[in-house]
């Protein structure tokens, strides 16, 4: 199966339910946060999309929602499913098929 469409239906599946708790309740459960973020790596790790790119990818990605969350711009449920969304993303390759390895 294709990693865009893995990711895509990851994102799907896990956004309907944050998008309705988040609307509810104002917040999104850690399970539902924790279950994406363990979605998102095993299918990484299932497809060989693990590298120093991906972890550097990765890093930038929670730091950028930790400064959010810690300037109060973000909440908690809001960061940690930011960095998992980018969990799930980060299993596609974007670049031109020319310039991959």
């Amino acid at each position: 199966m294709d990693a865009q469409v893995i990711a895509i239906a990851l994102a799907a599946v896990f956004s309907i339910p944050a998008i309705y708790f988040d609307s509810r309740e104002h917040k999104i459960p850690n399970k539902l946060n924790y279950a994406f973020l363990g979605a998102g790596i095993a299918a990484s790790i299932g497809l060989n999309h693990f590298s120093l790119d991906y972890l550097a990818f990765l890093f930038f990605s929670f730091l950028f929602s930790f400064i959010l969350f810690a300037l109060g711009i973000w909440a908690g449920g809001d960061a940690k499913f930011f960095t998992a969304i980018n969990f799930s993303f980060s299993i596609t390759d974007g670049r031109p098929k020319r310039l991959r390895r």
